[in-house]
């Protein structure tokens, strides 16, 4: 859960990592909304036998006219109870068919080429955190991008050792070393020729 938390922070906090109390309760609703890959269905939905009800909903559903019958605790409890067996057998089923397609995936992305020319993501095990000309005070090391990218495939050493350029702005180019592990095949249409990678966490090692 907090892997979860701290990747969806990453992407909404500002470049200077002080809102991120701001943005925890938003991010809770939409993981708590948000149906689960695994699952099939919302932790709240899981939990309650209905869905969340959203500040979209209350802009463009109709409010009721008249309120609901009367529902006792006793009642929710009872529905409760029949509902959660229903809902978890549900959930082991999901959780056994995504097992297998993430196998599957797992496969056939661990098998795939890497030549020379090629574009590719390069994750950081350990970006640095510090001060930057667009931020004051040091980042959270949470909070920091760990894929860079993509980066032009230079040469390749063995069938698991492959060089990178990474290219910043107004920086001579960097051609590092990297593990196949470390680097996933980029698809799209990129052109690498002259671009720049603005703004990248500092690199450590060579």
């Amino acid at each position: 859960m907090n892997r979860t938390v701290i990747s969806m922070l990453r992407k909404y906090v500002s470049s200077n990592h002080r809102d991120g109390d701001v943005k925890i309760p938003l991010v809770l609703m939409a993981i708590r909304a948000s149906p689960h890959e695994s699952t099939g269905v919302s932790l709240f939905e899981m939990m309650t036998d209905r869905q969340m009800t959203l500040p979209l909903h209350l802009l463009y559903q109709p409010v009721q006219s008249e309120p609901n019958p009367a529902y006792t605790s006793e009642q929710y409890l009872q529905d409760l109870k029949n509902h959660l067996p229903a809902a978890f057998s549900l959930a082991q089923t999901n959780l056994e068919k995504l097992a297998e397609g993430r196998k599957a995936y797992y496969d056939q992305d661990s098998h795939s080429e890497l030549n020379i020319g090629d574009e590719a993501w390069f994750y950081i095990f350990a970006p640095k955190t510090g001060n930057t000309k667009n931020t004051s005070g040091k980042l959270a090391k949470k909070l920091l991008l760990k894929w860079s990218g993509p980066h032009l495939i230079t040469a390749e050493l063995s069938p698991v050792m492959y060089q990178i350029k990474i290219t910043q702005t107004n920086k001579e180019p960097v051609y590092k070393w990297v593990h196949r592990d470390q680097i996933k095949l980029h698809k799209g249409s990129t052109n690498l020729v002259n671009a720049t990678t603005n703004n990248l966490p500092t690199l450590k090692g060579g």
